[in-house]
């Protein structure tokens, strides 16, 4: 027994050693690591530091061709300490640009003109090596705003049996855009954003988004539109129309029988209002054999936008000489 309690013991202190050496190396190994940053950030760098800017003294009557930049890029020479510190506060530096400075120019040189300016935004010791964009331009036009009609970039899928029962309304219908004279004059119309709609069965109303100007200078005044799309249970009618005969190619022929039937689906509220006059059907005869005696199939080529899922009967009819 007293050999077992030595051999217990033994271990346990060889494991309070192990323990007092792992405590040490990693403090070590901390102390080497900080070490390694302080040195490190005692080093020189090249950054890139994002500026804010704020534009004062607009003119009011008229307004520029290329956008204002919303901020600069500005690359600096530093030492880690003072990338560090400005990362952990975070860069809340803006620089002012007084407009009423360059109402005669056609661009500002930002390396030239800005550089004292954001040397002063920015810790004293970095040193300014370039900004970016170099160039802000500075092309002026009179101002002038327009209302243009949106145009519906739409696809509607319906749930099976039921169909658009009316006119889809956009509000608004039209949209101002505002921005230089040249500019506005060449906008026609604004689109919405190519947009899928699927398994509608009733009436709903969607925000659609606008599709951003091609001009960032132009703006618009409403982001989206009100899109509402009246939807109802379909019905199945039908509806007898004469055949037309296409490429006769001067034979005196006629369709036998001259007249089938369109079975289609529509909407309960247009149903008495589709007209046959709307439908269209027609045979190829340049498809017929030489006796005439295989029935060539009919095609429905005009037909209203609103009605669906067709048959026609017979679906195919011969041709015979009159």
């Amino acid at each position: 027994m007293p050999e077992v309690k030595q051999d217990q013991n033994k271990r346990k202190s060889v494991k309070v050693k192990l323990r007092a050496e792992w405590g040490i190396y990693s403090w070590c190994l901390l102390l080497a690591l900080i070490l390694w940053v302080l040195t490190g950030l005692s080093d020189t760098y090249l950054s890139v530091v994002s500026v804010k800017t704020n534009y004062s003294n607009i003119p009011k009557d008229k307004v520029y061709l290329h956008p204002l930049p919303t901020e600069l890029k500005v690359q600096v020479q530093a030492s880690g300490w003072d990338l560090f510190t400005l990362w952990m506060l975070g860069s809340k530096d803006k620089i002012n640009i007084d407009m009423s400075q360059y109402a005669h120019k056609s661009f500002i040189a930002a390396n030239a003109r800005l550089k004292e300016e954001l040397r002063a935004r920015l810790a004293h010791k970095m040193n300014i090596i370039s900004i970016e964009p170099d160039t802000i331009y500075l092309s002026r036009e009179p101002k002038m705003s327009r209302r243009v009609p949106v145009v519906l970039k739409l696809t509607i899928n319906c749930d099976k049996n039921y169909g658009i029962s009316d006119k889809v309304h956009i509000t608004p219908e039209f949209v101002t855009i505002s921005g230089p004279q040249s500019l506005v004059r060449q906008v026609q119309f604004i689109e919405t954003r190519d947009s899928v709609i699927d398994d509608m069965d009733k009436t709903h109303t969607y925000t659609v988004d606008l599709k951003q100007p091609q001009f960032a200078s132009l703006a618009v005044d409403s982001p989206s539109v009100k899109v509402e799309i009246p939807v109802m249970e379909l019905v199945e009618t039908k509806t007898t129309v004469p055949v037309s005969i296409i490429n006769k190619h001067g034979r005196s022929i006629q369709a036998s029988p001259e007249k089938v039937t369109i079975f289609y689906q529509v909407t309960k509220n247009r149903e008495k209002r589709t007209r046959t006059s709307l439908f269209e059907a027609i045979i190829d005869a340049s498809k017929s054999d030489s006796a005439g005696s295989e029935p060539i199939k009919v095609k429905l080529i005009n037909h209203p936008d609103y009605t669906y899922n067709f048959r026609i009967k017979p679906e195919s009819i011969k041709l015979k000489n009159k």
